[in-house]
């Protein structure tokens, strides 16, 4: 009985193998390459703080616009007990207050949202303090913001969306920074229109 070699095949087979792993790899570096190019910036401020009088080192939030931009819009602000709950959060005790730490609240945007307990002026507090500014600072307290749920000890989220005011914000790939604009020509067409043109809306 003759028996057939595989020799050949086996030899192309690996060789096949060999090609689909540099294809892969190759994918692999232009992916981190992409995302190495987009500023860690391009998203939205997200800040949040405790009520000022149980943690005063920690009671106001301070939204800053990179590139020297200015807040464009506030895209969620609420005073009172927001989602997500900080780790060993007690309403009801201000010690839990200086021991948990609030960073964790902006890792995820879509996990931040209105709680049983709001203050209705929270948005209109935000927009009127820091509406077209580079930078505000805000105090989490009843004095702002009113008493939303007596006893209870409270917290500020605020997430906000900055923009440039000068075209060569946009260029040398600032544009990426607000996270809100398609290209470059998105960017300086909001800028010259005086945000007549919306980011997103002006590319052709």
């Amino acid at each position: 009985m003759q028996q057939v070699s595989t020799a050949g095949s086996n030899s192309s087979s690996t060789w096949e193998d060999s090609m689909s792993l540099l294809r892969f790899l190759r994918l692999g570096i232009i992916a981190a390459a992409l995302l190495a190019a987009v500023p860690a910036s391009a998203q939205p401020i997200c800040l949040a703080a405790w009520e000022s009088w149980a943690n005063p080192d920690n009671g106001t939030v301070l939204l800053s616009c990179p590139n020297g931009g200015r807040i464009y819009s506030i895209d969620f602000a609420s005073y009172g007990t927001p989602n997500p709950v900080p780790d060993d959060y007690n309403p009801y005790h201000p010690y839990s207050q200086s021991n948990s730490t609030l960073e964790p609240v902006c890792d995820d945007l879509s996990a931040i949202s209105l709680g049983e307990c709001n203050s209705a002026i929270s948005i209109d507090v935000l927009e009127a303090d820091c509406l077209g500014e580079s930078s505000c600072e805000v105090e989490a307290s009843n004095d702002v913001f009113g008493d939303p749920c007596s006893g209870t000890y409270k917290r500020l989220y605020v997430v906000a969306t900055c923009v440039p005011t000068d075209a060569n914000q946009c260029k040398k790939g600032g544009w990426q920074a607000y996270g809100i604009f398609k290209n470059q020509g998105d960017c300086v067409s909001f800028v010259k229109t005086g945000g007549k043109n919306e980011p997103g809306k002006n590319v052709k």
